[in-house]
């Protein structure tokens, strides 16, 4: 298989090195705009060509099998549909897109294309949450009635792209739309009604969008002051400053919400509570299932799951999931294992387009919701 990357940045560091170790794939492109990403890739990968942009990629590459699309949000779209022109199966990084249309767009060319398409919710893999998928299959908490969620980040999405809505169009979509994809993977049903309240409770302010920490008079007494960020990595001693990660998290340019609270109803009669807050000094993904037998308690960062019966007789059971080594808890190395199995043995997909889209809606009403204050019909 001839495979290709589009998007060299951050996200797409450790797919880039491991991809070219399995039998059969060979990565013999990519493209970025960034001269820094394209230089490392370069270096990372044996062989690999780099230009600016997927047209000047496909141009020189006719025969590619694979394209795994790394790019900003805003750009996935546009990076799907020329991969599919070029006759390429796709990956394409969560979240699929940041309008409904654009996930429709893409599910609609791949199926005329008769091209397969992968969308890369890595927390699917998380052993965790393997785990408690497994739980409720094996029907241990009968029907679920209802699914909590607390998401406290304390990773500052705020210092770079993310924080612009043009770029990102809301966290809600960044960063939740993994969480909507475990709810609806949870639930196994499809939302019907979405209420969201939101605001930039903390982040955002008058400073220069141009400020950056380092640079930055105030950096000593200011607590979401960052370090030099580097790229490839802090540790590598041919890094190069990396400005989109260390912008002011004050600038005034910053228009997403920084804390929000989402509600969701499904057809089957299942109620979802999500709240996610940034600059919490706790980092938890922690998810509460209730279940007509009881209720099932984790936390997508840590290993050890809770059931406590309805039956007070019964002690609370705590097991802890399997271990497995790789970013994001071992999730990046199973994804990177399933995007193998399905593009070059010809496994089911596990995470289809379908999927991306029902996590795009929700990202997509609840932003909306945000806005206007209006419980949202789910756009299907």
């Amino acid at each position: 298989m001839r495979a290709v990357f589009l998007g060299l940045g951050r996200r797409s560091r450790d797919f880039l090195a491991k991809l070219p170790d399995y039998d059969g794939i060979e990565v013999v492109a990519g493209a970025d705009t960034w001269e820094a990403a394209r230089l490392h890739a370069e270096k990372a990968c044996r062989g690999i060509q780099t230009y600016e942009t997927p047209e000047a990629l496909f141009r020189e590459h006719e025969d590619i099998d694979l394209a795994l699309v790394f790019s900003r949000d805003v750009e996935h779209e546009a990076c799907v549909l020329a991969a599919l022109a070029n006759g390429a199966d796709v990956f394409v990084e969560k979240p699929m897109a940041t309008t409904p249309e654009a996930c429709r767009n893409m599910i609609r060319a791949a199926r005329e294309a008769g091209r397969r398409l992968m969308v890369g919710f890595n927390l699917r893999f998380h052993p965790t949450v393997l785990e408690a998928r497994a739980f409720l299959d094996a029907g241990r908490a009968g029907r679920l009635r209802a699914i909590w969620e607390w998401h406290e980040v304390d990773l500052n999405y705020f210092h770079n792209w993310m924080s612009v809505r043009a770029l990102s169009a809301g966290l809600l979509f960044q960063k939740g739309s993994h969480d909507f994809d475990l709810i609806n993977w949870f639930a196994q049903d499809t939302p019907l009604k979405v209420a969201a309240f939101g605001g930039l409770d903390y982040h955002g302010g008058t400073h220069s969008n141009d400020l950056h920490c380092p640079a930055c008079p105030e950096r000593k007494g200011c607590p979401e002051s960052v370090g030099e960020v580097r790229f490839p990595s802090n540790s590598d001693p041919a890094g190069v400053p990396n400005l989109e990660q260390m912008k002011c998290a004050f600038r005034k340019e910053i228009d997403v919400c920084d804390n929000h609270v989402v509600n969701l109803l499904y057809a089957k009669g299942i109620k979802a509570s999500y709240t996610e807050i940034h600059a919490s000094p706790l980092p938890q993904r922690r998810f509460v299932l209730f279940g007509e037998k009881g209720r099932l308690e984790f936390d997508v960062g840590e290993p050890t799951l809770c059931w406590r019966p309805r039956d007070r007789s019964c002690e609370p059971e705590r097991w802890p999931a399997a271990s497995a080594a790789g970013g994001h808890g071992g999730a990046d190395g199973r994804m990177t294992d399933a995007i193998v199995s399905v593009f070059r043995d010809g496994a089911p997909v596990p995470v289809t387009g379908e999927d991306g889209l029902n996590a795009v809606l929700v990202s997509h009403a609840a932003e909306t919701a945000i806005g206007t204050q209006q419980v949202m019909d789910l756009d299907s």
